[in-house]
């Protein structure tokens, strides 16, 4: 019996030793490294530090240093790449691979990544050359340069609508488009590729554009100048595109060769009203002999009338240019209401006078039946 009870206290004895030692064993199985610090290199050699990953608990021959990089950073917002791995060494000078085991007593190690290759910069976009003409070959209008904004192609309608002047339409109309590096004809709604050559034939819309009178249009006239004059209006604040141009060659107000804002107003009065009682608010008026937007309205060339016009039209086309404000633009349809539509003004009128002759009807017939009731 006292055998077996040594026994028993010896294993007990044993057992208490091991449970003992266990936590011994660990705590001397892990270690701590204080730093690691990671740098970038470029090409040309030099040097970035982009990172820091401080206290790293690890276990000597087991943790790898790939294992210690997952860690993340203490400091920085590096974003750690290990295919662009170049080297790593302890702080004493060492060398360690990304799949070496970290060894025991490590206070830091150093890391370096190769920067990432710069990306070359994309060639750049051919622009589309642009040349607008009015009627004649000779007769050039507008011309530029254009980079399409997909860098591949733009439409036809596009680089009239958006690159040129939203309201071509109303003074010209398309005749054709020309490629000449394919030899093609082109319309509206065909594609121009970056790098080519464009033509744009248009032709002027006479009987659309001149139908006032007074200081207004002179249909029976023709131009006797080589070069247009033209009369862009803009809204107040807003050089981007003009909101209408008009061709004026056969304008009565151009044909003594001197032009006024008072004559440019009734040109405008034309095709606009005012929103209000204040009337239709104009800037001034501007002229330029250029083609290019940027130039058509400077101070430089802000007037209030214009006494050489016929020497301008020799020389090159006249762009006049005007800044509006509270205006609304005139209904083509205003003047002929349709009398069998009642949303139009002039049926309402009649149908309050039926509803009023319905009302004494109703009325009549009421007392007639109340006098029947009462005989």
């Amino acid at each position: 019996m006292k055998t077996v009870c040594k026994k028993l206290l010896s294993l007990m004895l044993v057992a208490v030793l091991l449970v003992s030692a266990v936590p011994m064993m660990a705590s001397a199985a892990t270690e701590t490294i204080e730093w690691v610090q990671i740098k970038e290199v470029a090409a040309d050699g030099s040097e970035e530090i982009v990172g820091k990953i401080f206290n790293v608990s690890y276990e000597p021959d087991v943790t790898t240093l790939e294992d210690v990089l997952k860690t993340p950073l203490s400091e920085g917002s590096y974003t750690i790449d290990n295919s662009r791995f170049r080297n790593a060494s302890y702080k004493g000078g060492d060398a360690v691979s990304l799949s070496d085991t970290i060894r025991t007593g490590v206070k830091g190690i150093y890391v370096a990544y190769d920067a990432p290759a710069q990306q070359d910069p994309p060639d750049p976009v051919a622009p589309i050359s642009i040349t607008v003409k009015v009627d004649s070959s000779d007769n050039v209008v507008w011309s530029t340069s254009y980079t399409p904004a997909n860098g591949e192609y733009s439409l036809v309608k596009d680089l009239l609508s958006y690159v040129w002047n939203s309201d071509w339409d109303n003074a010209y109309s398309f005749h054709h488009a020309w490629v000449s590096e394919r030899q093609t004809n082109l319309g509206q709604n065909d594609k121009v590729y970056a790098g080519e050559t464009l033509y744009i034939a248009l032709e002027n819309k006479t009987t659309s554009d001149n139908s006032g009178s007074g200081s207004g249009s002179d249909s029976g006239s023709s131009s006797k100048f080589p070069y247009s004059v033209y009369l862009h209006i803009y809204a107040k604040g807003n050089v981007g595109s003009p909101i209408k141009t008009v061709t004026l060659d056969t304008w009565t107000c151009v044909k003594d060769g001197v032009i006024t804002l008072d004559e440019v107003k009734d040109v405008v009065k034309t095709y606009y009203t005012a929103k209000t009682s204040d009337g239709i608010g104009y800037d001034g008026f501007y002229y330029s002999t250029s083609t290019t937007k940027t130039d058509y309205i400077k101070d430089e060339n802000k007037t209030t009338r214009i006494n050489n016009l016929d020497d301008l039209r020799t020389q090159g086309y006249v762009h006049l240019n005007v800044w509006i404000d509270n205006y609304v633009a005139k209904s083509s349809s205003s003047s002929n209401a349709d009398s069998t539509n009642p949303k139009t003004g002039d049926s309402i009128y009649t149908a309050v006078a039926v509803m009023g002759l319905s009302v004494t009807a109703l009325a009549a017939v009421y007392f007639i039946n109340k006098k029947r009731i009462a005989y």
